[in-house]
């Protein structure tokens, strides 16, 4: 029992020291860009390993039983490790819609000033923060390599999951192919942008909802299976130490799981 807790004490507090690391301009380590142009990625592998001590050291506290500890381990690695991901991922494409605002506004100021596109994105650099500053570096990078400016967004925004470049990507694209008025289009993105701005805080609003029952319901079924071993031992004996009670609390993970599937795709469809 002490061991056990000790474990779940040391789990959240290796949790709490990776959240930790994020600073008011949340520099996203795990979003690293390669100087040799390698993809922009989201490391998942940190997620599940802290999923899988959470709960590890969640299973041994509630059973004590080595077999169930180690089943919580794994659905806790993803569980709870696709969850954390999930939520670093959807704060960061919070905080790069945030930004595009800016962006929009940056190089609409470059275009009125009489710069062309590549100097537009290279002057909109220096008043950005992460994680939109290096993807934009990472975008003049590989335009500086010889793919054309409009292809590099293309591919950056592919790569980082960052679906608003598409826009600007669309725009110089036309841009180069058939000329016109980079102002007005892009007066007319940034308008978009702050409409699109107002309807995903409404959504979040409601989605938060939706995640915050979803996190009461999974985590009910644990906490019963916690209050029966410490306040009726006996009578939780069965659920964690014979193969009837071992396919009971598989079955109880397995429908957890696949709840938090439903919900997440409700989500996404809302989204």
């Amino acid at each position: 029992m002490v061991i056990g807790t000790i474990l779940i004490f040391l789990a959240f507090v290796a949790i709490g020291l990776h959240l930790s690391k994020r600073d008011k301009e949340v520099q996203l380590h795990d979003e690293v860009i390669q100087e040799k142009g390698k993809k922009l990625k989201t490391s998942k592998t940190r997620y599940y390993l802290l999923g899988l001590a959470a709960g590890s050291a969640l299973g041994l506290v509630l059973t004590g039983n080595l077999l169930i500890t180690l089943i919580f381990g794994v659905a806790g690695s993803f569980l709870v490790g696709e969850k954390m991901y999930r939520s670093q991922e959807e704060k960061r494409k919070m905080l790069l819609s945030e930004q595009f605002t800016q962006v929009l506004s940056s190089i609409i100021s470059s275009l009125e000033a009489g710069s062309n596109p590549y100097q537009a994105l290279e002057e909109a650099v220096p008043a950005l923060k992460n994680p939109a500053r290096d993807i934009f570096i990472e975008i003049l990078r590989q335009n500086r390599t010889g793919t054309n400016y409009h292809e590099a967004i293309a591919k950056v925004a592919e790569e980082s999951g960052w679906e608003d470049l598409r826009q600007i990507e669309v725009a110089f694209r036309l841009y180069n192919s058939a000329g016109g008025d980079l102002v007005a289009v892009f007066n007319y993105l940034l308008q978009a942008a702050y409409e699109n701005k107002s309807d995903r805080k409404y959504v979040e609003g409601l989605t938060s909802q939706i995640r915050m029952t979803a996190l009461v319901l999974s985590g009910m079924p644990f906490f019963l299976m916690g209050a029966m071993r410490f306040m009726a031992p006996e009578f939780a004996y069965p659920l964690f130490n014979t193969p009837t009670g071992i396919f009971i609390v598989v079955l109880i993970i397995v429908l957890v799981a696949i709840g938090n599937r439903i919900i997440n795709k409700m989500v996404e469809d809302i989204c």
